[in-house]
């Protein structure tokens, strides 16, 4: 965070991208990551609030934002609008980001994704594991990732 010119150039950077986005029917997804420059709640209200582009929305990841201590219901509520892609992922701990098992962490993906869908949303469900899983059990914690939200396909 705050590091190579930090939110601002972020959101300069989207100012510049979005009307070729629009034009081109593009969409530019922003992702939350832990500890880095697009990370909390603040940072979605001063993007959104300076770029007023329907091609420019956040790809909420569910492990990063609970892993970095954000409320995903207050995420939802303030975001949902400009929710354009959904990373599935769980975390070890509220506040402590570290990739487990889906299922086994602090993120409710399964409450997630109703609110969404709630409120309209129409993309995609992607299912992302990272490290420090293991290679060996990478197909196996897909498959049961797959389990778990197959119930969400239309």
């Amino acid at each position: 965070r705050g590091t190579n010119g930090g939110l601002p150039a972020v959101i300069s950077t989207l100012k510049e991208l979005a009307p070729a986005a629009e034009q081109i029917g593009q969409l530019v997804l922003v992702e939350n990551h832990a500890g880095n420059v697009l990370e909390n709640i603040g940072d979605y209200e001063e993007i959104f609030a300076a770029i007023d582009s329907p091609n420019v929305g956040l790809c909420l990841d569910t492990g990063h934002f609970v892993g970095a201590g954000v409320d995903l219901d207050e995420v939802i509520r303030k975001f949902h609008a400009r929710t354009l892609h959904l990373d599935l992922k769980d975390t070890e701990a509220f506040g402590k980001y570290r990739t487990v098992h889906y299922g086994t962490g602090a993120v409710d993906l399964h409450r997630c994704v109703k609110q969404l869908l709630a409120h309209g949303y129409s993309g995609y469900l992607l299912l992302e594991q990272a490290p420090p899983l293991s290679k060996d059990t990478l197909l196996a914690d897909l498959k049961r990732g797959y389990e778990m939200f197959k119930v969400y396909e239309r």
